[in-house]
Formats: C-alpha cells, structure tokens, sequence
C-alpha cells in the first residue's frame, strides 16, 4: 500500500471539504491510557466492540471481562425495536491470559499466528509479558519503538526472496539515519535501556526473529556488559541464563523451519535486513530510535462510537431510556457537572429521561465537532507514523482528518476551505493554536534546528506592516482569525484589508461580524452601516440594513408618547439573583387572542414559502421563521417590545441596567420558533446566547404539548412559562429547551442587547458618540485588546482607508446623493458629522468640509435605505 492513495497533485483548485489525499500510516499503535478504556483492534487500528462491551470497558471493568460479560448493557443491536447502529464485537487473543482484541477473526489470526503481536502476548511467556508491561509503564513512545522494531522482525522473517526490503524495514532503516539533534527530551536514558534488553531477549532468543549470524554480532548473552538496569530486565535476564540450553535448542530449531520453507538466510537482502535490525537493537541504535519516533509520531484521536450513540437516545422509545441512561450514568454526570440541584427537582426528583436523553445527544454532537467533551476518556487515541504529501503552514488549506476503511484506520487530508487554482496545498505537522514563538520550536523540533516556517502567518505576527502582505493574504489571515474565534484580531486584520481596499463589503461586513461575535453589538450594527454608505450593493451588509431598520424602536418610552400609558405589568418571579424572571397570574402580558394571531400568521407565511426554516442556526439548530421577515408579525412584535416588553424589562432588571423604561434596550434578532414532537425539532441544546438580555414568550397553552419548558443549567430545573406568559433572563446565562413528548409547541425567541448611548443607529439615530459597553462587560473589554475607545480604534485602522483625500470621496463613483429630507430621521447634521468622524478618521484642515459633504451625501444615501 502506498502512503498516499488519491491525488498525488499537490497544487491545484478544490472546494471545501473535498478530500485532498489519503494516506495510510506506515506505523499505528494504541496509546496504554486509551486501551484501558476503549477497544481498538490490535492489527489493524480500527475500533470494535458492541454498545455494551464499549460503554462497560469504559467504566472500568477489565478488558476481558467486558467482552465475555460486558457489566454494563446498552440495547442490542440486532434488536428491530432499537434505534442504536450495530457496531460489531470484540474477538479476543487465543491465549488465556492476554486481554488483546480484534475486530474480525481474519485480524486475530494474522495478529495471533504470525504477527508482532505474539512478541507482546502476554499468555506465551514471562519474557513476552515483562515486555509488555515495561512498554506499557514506560511511555507510549518506547512502545511504539518496540512495536516497529517486532514488526521489522517478523516481517523480513516471514518475507521470501526479494530484490525490496520490506516495508518496515525500511521505515525502520529511515528512522534510525534520521538527522536528530539533541536529546530525549521526556524520556530517560534507563527506561529505553531495560526495554532494549527486554526486547533482545524476545526477538532473538525467545522467537528467534533476529538471527545473530554475522561474526561481529554473534554475542552470547552473558557477553552483554554489566549496569544499571530495572529489576524486571535483571530478573529477566536471570531467567534466560537458567534456559539457555533450551533457548539453544529452539533457536536451531527455527532455522531448519526456514529452511524447510525456503526462508532462506542467503536472500539478496539478507545482510542488509540483518544490519538495520542489529543496528536498531544496539544501545545506540535504539536509542535513536525512540528519539526520531519522538518527534515524527502524529497523535490521532478517534471519537468515540458512545458519542454517536448518545445522539440516538433521542429517538429511542421512553421505556429504553431508564436502562440505556443507568449504563451511560458517568457521562450523564459529566455532561451536567456544572448544573445546579434546584430545592424542587435536587436530590428528590430526577431530571426527566427526555431531558437526559437530549443532554447526552448534546454531549455527543459536542464530542465528534471537538467541543466540550465527556466522552474524552472513551475515545481512541492513536499514534501513528506517516509520510504527509504537503507541506507545513501555520494557515493551512488543508486538515488531516480520520476515517475508517475495510482495511482498517486511515488518515485523509480534507480542504478546509477553498483552494484557488495553481494555489500550494498545505496541511499543519504540528499545533497551531501556539503563539509564534512555540510555533517555531515544535516545528525546529521536529524539522531540525535550521527549519523556520516561512507561512504568510508567521511573517505578518513576526514583522507585522513591515511583512508587506498582498490584499488577498491579509483577507486569508482575517478570515482563518475570524474561524478560530480570535475576534479582536479579526477585527485588525479587516480594518487592514480596508486600508487598501475601502469599498470591500465583504471585509465590512465581517468586521461588524467579529464585533458581534465578541459582545459589542451597537458597535457590529453601526459597522454594518457604516460598510452601506461605502458598499451599498453589498448583499450581506443589505440584509443587516434591512433588519436594522426593521427592528428599529422608537426612542421615546410608550408611556410619555402623546396619549400614551404605563400598562399594568402581571406578576413575576425571580430566579439565579435577579438574573432569571418568570411572569404568572392570570393577567399575561401577551393576550390569548394575540397569540394565537401571531401563530397563525406563522403558520400561513411558512405555507406560502413552503415550509418552516430548519437551517438558519447551525450551533443551534430550530424549526422557525424570522419575525421581520414576516410583515404581520414584525408589526405586531415591534409595538409588543416598544409598549410591554421594554417596560416589563426595566421593571424586572432595573433602570441602571437597561434604562428608565428599558429604552436602551434593541432588539438584535427575533423568531416564532415551533417545537413538533414527532418528526421536528422537539428541543434545543444547552448554549448561550448573542445578547446581553433574552426572552421566550409562549404562544399556545400547555394542555396542546407534554414537556417544554426553558432548562437553566445554574438553576438546575426548567421555568415553563403559561399562555402569553414570558421568561426573561440575561444572555450569558446556559439554557436551553426541554424537549417536548407529544403535540407541538410555539414560542417567541428574542436576543435584545443594551446600548448605553442614547443615540443608537437601531433606534433611527445616527450616535453622536462611541457607544459604551454595558457595565457587566466593561472588565473584560479592558482587559483585552481593544481596550481603547471606539474612536481611536477604528480611526487607527481606517484613517486612510475610509478618509476620501483631497479632492476625492469614498463613495463610489456613480452612486446616487439623496437629498436630506432623509436626515431628520437620523438627527442632527452635527451629531451626524460627528459620528462619520469617527468612522472615517478626523480629516486635514482645508480638505475636511469637502469630506464632510461627501460624506454626508453616503449618509443620505445610507438613511434611504434603513428608511
């Protein structure tokens, strides 16, 4: 098999997520910590074992145990009633007394009969097993050393005449002449020692494997020089010294059986197989070799099968989950380790199956997209040694990924974005999540000393402006930031782009995305304007405008309009310190007829379009429909918010957090979600949300839906609010919805933010200074970054991209002024001029009324389209 088996191109145009190449590991081994908790078979890597074999492994009971009479039981696979995926079984080593385990009796034999594995078996003999053992205690390094070394052995013994050394042989031959500098970093020099002497002691006297035939290395073992060793290779060598003459015997009987079967010693190759596998047996050689299997070894982590199969629990039948959740008990408690017991459902009710069931599904999907994780200690990790076709780059197009084939585990390189045409492909060799500085001495470490990455990255976070970067690497740079949620230097690197190219809506657009994305969502939304004034046909920044404007609330409270009155707010209570409120009584503050209109104006506009949407959240998925794209319900819902909701908020918060009757409050998104219990979205999985303040307003009495209900972690209990009825709470806070049993549930979800400045653009104002983060985020703000004030920052990184120059403007050429009759709705023309300057960067002296016009005509321009 070759190492890489599809594309041998290593340049050339791919989509995302188009696999690249395919490469086969030269070398696989289990790590000791992941076999003493799942099941991976022993020759060709890939993982096996039954529900129940894997979940009882898992939690500890013995390895042998847990296939011949797994403690713990899952549904059966073959069951027709169960929604769990078979995922086959465990075959176990023929030797009573070895715990090792295959995944088809075709691996077992191979691996039993005439395999490495018997070197390592610990049912053949004391010597087999103290080489186990030490392999094991030692480090998965030395293991894997010991590992390659038995299978070069086997390998060149069981291969005939041949013009080509055997593949093992040759990476063997590779690791040992490999350019190594230093030392062993981790591990010490007595450790690989005893485990050179164990292993000498299996290969070449227990199996005979490696023949000592040349003169020079022809050594008997009370040859070997006398130190310091571990207690078990002394007693080891003790009891080879008893053995010996019976060791004699064996060995001379090994070489007739290869003569009988033409194995003979006199192959072409012969002398060379026997140089390699003394040089890789002798102190020296050995010790090089662990160095350099040190530094080439890749880590490859394998998820578990329990994650996938958690994610079926959801759709299991009631009456399975009470068993299925008893086996699963562990990773139940770690996926709710940081809930609450609340005084009504803590220590006397248990949480309902449902909710455990859609808590585990969480947990899995969490596990196989690298989230939080508590299946950690359940999943496969393996090392592996493998030749990568592409290149190292710190911004790689490129991701190596694990699949599993019907020849066992391989490893694939999938295009994490697009890649242009003539464009190198590149995959990361070491973790680039590291500052520079441990960027650079990992990859020395496994390069060599001279080796220094030349990558766009390193450049631009080495020599920052003075690397000179094209338009299109800093664009790159931004949007692998911006992928990694590092968003404050997102934030830099677009203001960059912007700097060359200030029209670019999509850096505009992204920009206010980082924004968001840290918690600053006055300031996202007036990026959003201010990238329309210079990229009005953008389509993304069209959107934003829209719903900007769509959502906009007037700036006066309901209750000083002309005519207007403080309505009677219902009853609350308080939950979490003021962070958590739920309305009762039977007073809602949403009337049943409204709900019911606003669910059925729902209902029509999704058969008009044909049908709910289910894709719009990808962390969290839900079956809705955005409000503002609704005409009905946008109506209804903005004089719902400007009348009830605002002043219900400011009663329930406080005046100091949101305003005297909540007018700092905005609205940043709102949807009419719907909860099906059968064949729908039947709940949402814990998350926070992008707001500092939320709300769910239930649109249908509880008698048409069983189960329900907004689950907070730190409350431990779900609040389920009645008809009309609202649960509001802060944003920050980890909840989410409790899955429904039977019939179908609607609800209002809406994602407020808290503006501080009292002119924000979401109100139809255009602000007359940096807006201020809310006081709960003002810590973390100046601790970061972009601690400075609005005005030096984007000043900083837009002077001279958004600042027209003499005799020239910013907007682009062709665009249309509109006359000012607009600017009433977005205050003062002083007020305005103030807020283009900080966008755009103070300008020169005499230049700075001929900017200021231009500019105010982008705003007019601007004001026709949130009008």
């Amino acid at each position: 098999q070759t190492p890489m088996a599809l594309d041998a191109n290593l340049t050339g145009l791919a989509a995302k997520g188009d696999v690249l190449a395919r490469c086969v590991p030269r070398l696989l081994m289990q790590t000791a910590a992941s076999r003493r908790r799942c099941f991976v078979c022993g020759h060709c890597g890939r993982p096996c074992g039954s529900p129940s074999q894997q979940v009882s492994v898992a939690r500890g009971q013995k390895r042998r145990a847990a296939v011949e009479s797994p403690a713990y039981k899952l549904p059966d696979p073959s069951s027709d009633s169960c929604n769990v995926v078979p995922r086959g079984r465990c075959y176990l080593c023929s030797s009573s007394g070895c715990d090792e385990v295959f995944c088809t009796e075709e691996c077992r034999s191979a691996a039993c009969e005439q395999g490495p594995h018997l070197a390592f078996c610990r049912g053949r003999g004391s010597n087999s097993r103290e080489l186990w053992c030490h392999s094991n205690a030692t480090g998965d390094t030395i293991q894997l050393a010991a590992t390659l070394v038995a299978q070069a052995a086997r390998s060149s013994m069981m291969i005939e005449k041949t013009t080509k050394l055997p593949d093992e042989l040759q990476l063997l031959d590779e690791l040992l002449n490999a350019d190594i500098d230093g030392h062993l970093s981790q591990i010490s020099a007595d450790e690989v020692e005893d485990n050179r002497l164990l292993l000498f002691l299996v290969l070449v006297h227990d199996l005979g494997w490696v023949q000592a035939e040349p003169a020079e290395h022809d050594e008997e073992p009370d040859s070997i020089p006398e130190q310091e060793m571990s207690q078990e290779c002394r007693r080891a060598l003790q009891e080879w010294k008893i053995s010996k003459e019976a060791l004699a015997a064996k060995r001379a009987a090994f070489r007739s059986a290869r003569r009988k079967d033409k194995l003979s010693s006199r192959s072409v190759h012969t002398d060379e197989r026997l140089r390699i596998m003394w040089k890789a047996l002798s102190p020296t050689g050995y010790g090089c070799l662990v160095h350099a299997l040190e530094q080439r070894s890749l880590r490859l982590e394998v998820p578990s099968s329990l994650a996938s199969i958690c994610q079926e629990l959801v759709l299991a039948p009631t009456e399975q989950l009470g068993p299925c959740l008893d086996a699963l008990a562990p990773f139940l408690k770690a996926a709710m380790a940081n809930d609450a017991k609340s005084a009504e459902e803590g220590g006397t009710v248990p949480d309902p199956f449902c909710r455990q069931a859609a808590r585990l599904a969480q947990a899995g999907q969490a596990a196989l997209w690298g989230g939080e994780n508590p299946f950690a200690h359940a999943s496969a990790s393996m090392l592996a040694v493998m030749d990568l076709p592409f290149e190292h780059s710190c911004i790689p197009n490129a991701s190596l990924e694990v699949e599993m084939a019907p020849e066992g585990l391989r490893a694939r390189l999938a295009a994490s974005r697009d890649i242009a045409a003539g464009e190198l492909r590149t995959t990361a060799h070491v973790q680039i999540e590291q500052p520079l500085l441990e960027r650079g001495s990992a990859l020395q470490a496994r390069f060599g000393p001279a080796f220094e990455c030349d990558c766009i990255r390193c450049r631009h976070e080495d020599f920052g402006e003075r690397a000179e970067l094209a338009v299109e690497d800093l664009r790159l740079l931004a949007d692998c930031a911006a992928h990694a949620a590092r968003h404050d230097e997102a934030f830099r690197l677009y203001g960059e782009v912007l700097k060359h190219v200030p029209d670019d809506g999509d850096a505009w657009h992204a920009r206010g995305t980082a924004l968001y994305e840290s918690g600053r969502w006055a300031e996202g939304n007036e990026m959003f304007l201010a990238g329309a004034l210079v990229a009005p046909k953008h389509a993304q920044l069209c959107v934003e405008v829209e719903k900007i404007a769509a959502y906009r609330l007037p700036m006066s409270p309901a209750a000083v309009e002309p005519g207007g009155s403080l309505l009677p707010l219902p009853a609350w209570g308080s939950f979490l310190s003021g962070r958590c409120f739920l309305t009762t009584g039977g007073d809602p503050l949403v009337p049943a007829d409204e709900c019911a209109a606003a669910v059925a104006a729902a209902e029509a506009h999704a058969a008009a379009r044909g049908g709910w949407s289910t894709v719009r959240h990808h962390a969290v998925p839900t079956t809705d429909l955005n409000i503002h794209e609704v005409p009905a319900l946008r109506t209804w819902f903005i004089h719902l918010a400007h009348s009830r909701l605002r002043p219900l908020m400011a009663a329930q918060f406080g005046s100091e957090a949101v305003g005297e009757h909540g007018q700092q409050l905005r609205i940043g998104d709102a949807f009419l979600v719907k909860y099906t219990a059968e064949g729908g979205s039947k709940h949402i999985p814990v998350h926070q949300d992008y707001s500092t303040h939320s709300l769910t307003i239930a649109l249908n009495p509880s008698s048409e839906y069983n189960g329900g209900g907004t689950y907070f972690c730190e409350l431990g209990r779900s609040l389920q609010p009645g008809l009309g009825h609202v649960v509001s709470f802060l944003g920050d806070l980890k909840h989410g919805g409790d899955p429904i049993t039977k019939g179908v549930r609607y609800i209002v979800a809406a994602f407020l933010y808290v503006d501080e400045d009292g002119g924000a653009c979401a109100c139809g104002t255009v602000p007359g200074s940096a807006p201020r983060l809310p006081k709960r985020r003002q810590a973390e703000v100046d601790s970061s970054r972009l601690k400075r004030s609005r005005a030096h920052r984007v000043a900083a990184s837009h002077s001279s991209a958004t600042s027209p120059a003499a005799g020239a403007t910013a907007v682009p050429a062709g665009a249309t002024s509109v006359r000012a009759e607009h600017s009433s709705n977005f205050g003062s023309d002083a007020m305005g001029a103030s807020w283009l300057e900080t966008l755009a960067g103070s300008s020169d002296g005499g230049n700075s009324k001929t900017a200021e016009d231009d500019w105010l005509q982008s705003l007019d321009r601007s004001a026709a389209l949130v009008c």
